[in-house]
């Protein structure tokens, strides 16, 4: 049962990655109100099978440019778009496991904030940013047999919108 769920993981992992790409590359730019609002918006979109809905989690190319300057080829974008076009391949892969949100582990939150300026993996921060590596913790079901994962995730704020950036 291990390896089906480890399976499922890596899975959402990857999802998570496509998120950018389901639509075309674009990222949403929707963002959510709280870490806790993209944790299930993520599960939300897994459990229907809903590849565009994994572009709303994830924050714009203009958004990342607006707050984030960048080297050409690196910082968080060429990450996601990278994966472009294999969101329906993913979806597959954990079609008839149902996954529920439970919360986040926040002993083991790392929160930096960047000022104007500051510099984050090679990034200059053009706006405020926080960016917070998390772990999520969710219940994935399958076949009857349940069992609690917990996923590290990387999510950053932009002008008061939390967005993912990373599993």
């Amino acid at each position: 049962m291990r390896t089906m769920f480890k399976t499922a993981t890596m899975t959402m992992a990857a999802l998570a990655l496509l998120a950018g790409g389901a639509c075309g590359g674009k990222g949403g730019g929707g963002g959510g109100g709280s870490p806790e609002e993209v944790g299930k918006a993520l599960i939300d979109a897994a459990n229907a099978q809903d590849a565009a809905a994994f572009k709303a989690i994830y924050p714009s190319k203009a958004a990342l440019d607006a707050a984030l300057e960048c080297p050409e080829g690196e910082g968080p974008w060429p990450k996601i778009e990278k994966e472009l076009g294999k969101a329906e391949k993913n979806l597959e892969e954990i079609k008839g496991v149902t996954l529920e949100f439970v919360g986040f582990d926040a002993s083991r939150n790392k929160e930096q904030k960047l000022a104007v300026g500051e510099e984050m993996k090679g990034c200059k921060a053009k706006a405020e940013v926080t960016v917070l590596r998390t772990r999520m913790k969710m219940k994935m079901t399958k076949d009857g047999k349940t069992e609690e994962e917990n996923e590290g995730l990387t999510l950053i704020n932009l002008g008061g919108a939390w967005y993912l950036l990373d599993m």
